[in-house]
């Protein structure tokens, strides 16, 4: 099962991390290295879109994007 990325929830968290020690490894011992990989596999369609803005490019970054939510 895909576990979803809340963005803005990500955002502030590290944020947070940014502000102090420890939260700072309270967040690195929480986000999963499979979080980082997926994020990074958007940001990498995303800017394949930009540059190759095609049908099938957009339907990779959808694909890519599934299970993330930016509320």
């Amino acid at each position: 099962m895909t576990e979803i990325v809340n963005l803005p929830t990500l955002k502030a968290e590290a944020e947070k991390a940014k502000e102090s020690q420890s939260e700072l490894e309270i967040w690195q011992m929480e986000i999963s290295p499979d979080v980082v990989l997926r994020l990074v596999k958007i940001a990498e369609e995303a800017h394949g879109v930009v540059f190759a803005a095609t049908a099938p490019a957009l339907r990779d970054l959808k694909k890519a994007m599934k299970g993330v939510k930016y509320e």
